[in-house]
């Protein structure tokens, strides 16, 4: 991966993954020739933010990326941040806005099983999370690559801590 991003000469901030942990690359312009010396495993295909939106010349689908949703960068949700302790009900729904996370920060095996949600290969109705997540946005939203694209992050890949706080007063 770094020897394609120096061909490439790729941002690493425009390296996102989506739900299923496939890898979403934004390409600049003139790059087209060199993806020819990828490795064959690699597949390259070509999507488009919504057409007439001011970042339609993103190439990354909006979080999570499932066509049951039609978010856009000015209206996502409803959706609920997950916290430590927090327990939902698995269904069809619920899998795709939390089914990666789960699967990938919190080690489970899950998803539909002949219609039937599971975790770590038993039927299950509902799933408790095992730590805090963040929804993270950038302070430029229409061109900030955020939660929007990547969808929740958990609270230990958080580094640093606040140096201070902005905030307004009801006064």
């Amino acid at each position: 991966p770094e020897r394609l991003m120096h061909d490439l000469r790729l941002d690493p901030s425009t390296i996102m993954m989506d739900a299923d942990g496939n890898l979403l690359v934004t390409l600049p312009p003139g790059t087209t020739a060199a993806t020819k010396r990828w490795p064959a495993h690699v597949k390259l295909e070509r999507t488009l933010a919504p057409p007439g939106t001011e970042n339609e010349h993103q190439q990354l689908p909006w979080y999570p990326n499932h066509p049951d949703h039609d978010w856009t960068h000015d209206f996502m949700g409803p959706v609920v941040v997950p916290r430590k302790g927090m327990t939902i009900m698995l269904d069809a729904h619920t899998l795709e806005l939390y089914g990666h996370i789960i699967r990938i920060h919190e080690g489970r095996k899950v998803g539909l099983y002949s219609g039937q949600p599971h975790v770590d290969g038993a039927p299950s109705g509902s799933y408790t999370f095992s730590q805090d997540y963040l929804w993270v946005m950038g302070d430029n939203r229409h061109r900030a690559m955020d939660s929007r694209f990547w969808g929740f992050v958990p609270m230990d890949h958080v580094i640093g801590r606040v140096a201070h706080n902005f905030r307004s007063t009801p006064e």
